[in-house]
């Protein structure tokens, strides 16, 4: 008989504190005798468990996705589970709106002679008016804040120089300076280039195996993989599938490589570059 965690693994995005209802044991016990499902339905099955706010305002988007994906036992991005647009996700289109209020305001602040002709610079300079000292600190602290949410890594990037960016990366990736042979070599390098580099290093390498160890059971050696390159545990679907994955063909060696270059920690370290940046 299953236990209450076995009843709820699929549905964490759904509250129930106390016993699965009705209706879950009844979707539960079809998949009982479905006799398991297959790699292609345990990925949506997992999505679906993912879909946990209609406040976002592309929930119906999320929707689409997954009704898609019923139809299809498919989706895009598969075999990864974390393709819902989530909160702190919003769209490049409305991201540079708010990136052009953030201009704004520091044309504000710079006490620029002329606003800009965007709708955006002329509700700035309308609504703040003249600059005062206490004007002038409310305004700063919501240029920090918008800079701060509506800027990608990127954005940072382009206020610097190519030697500030090879710099910043080198410290996100190999926590050290670049040599400098290092910093002229990446200044001559693209950025993407350069952060699969440092990342495929062998210096990086042997020091994410090293703080990964060699756990005997392969679930633990996950949970450790995903600790030491992504700083956060495997989800209960990234354990299962990753696991699936070394049962079956995959070795250790091949699945660290996949974290390390995965999406998820190309970003983190572009964001950790952009990080090392701000601190300048």
């Amino acid at each position: 008989m299953r236990d209450f965690k076995a009843d709820m693994d699929q549905w964490r995005n759904i509250l129930c504190e106390e016993a699965p209802d009705k209706e879950i044991k009844r979707i539960n016990a079809m998949e009982e005798a479905l006799g398991g499902a297959s790699d292609e339905a345990a990925r949506v099955r997992a999505l679906i468990s993912r879909f946990e706010s209609l406040a976002h305002y592309k929930a119906f988007d999320n929707l689409s996705l997954l009704l898609s994906a019923v139809g299809e036992l498919d989706y895009p991005g598969a075999p990864a589970v974390d393709v819902l647009w989530r909160f702190e996700q919003i769209e490049r289109e409305r991201r540079e709106r708010f990136i052009a209020y953030a201009k704004a305001i520091r044309a504000w602040l710079d006490e620029s002679e002329e606003a800009g002709e965007a709708d955006e610079y002329q509700e700035t300079f309308a609504a703040l008016g003249d600059p005062t000292p206490i004007k002038r600190w409310l305004a700063a602290s919501l240029l920090k804040t918008l800079r701060e949410l509506a800027y990608e890594p990127e954005d940072f990037f382009e206020e610097h120089s190519a030697e500030a960016y090879v710099e910043a990366a080198y410290r996100a990736v190999l926590r050290r300076p670049p040599t400098e042979e290092e910093l002229r070599k990446g200044v001559q390098a693209e950025r993407e280039p350069l952060l699969e580099t440092l990342l495929n290093s062998a210096e990086n390498l042997d020091r994410t195996r090293q703080s990964v160890g060699n756990p005997k059971d392969d679930a633990e050696y996950v949970q450790a993989a995903y600790e030491a390159v992504l700083s956060r545990s495997a989800s209960f679907d990234d354990e299962r599938f990753r696991v699936q994955e070394l049962a079956e063909w995959k070795t250790r060696e091949h699945l660290l490589a996949e974290i390390v270059n995965s999406a998820e920690n190309r970003d983190h370290m572009q964001r950790r570059a952009a990080f090392v940046l701000k601190r300048r």
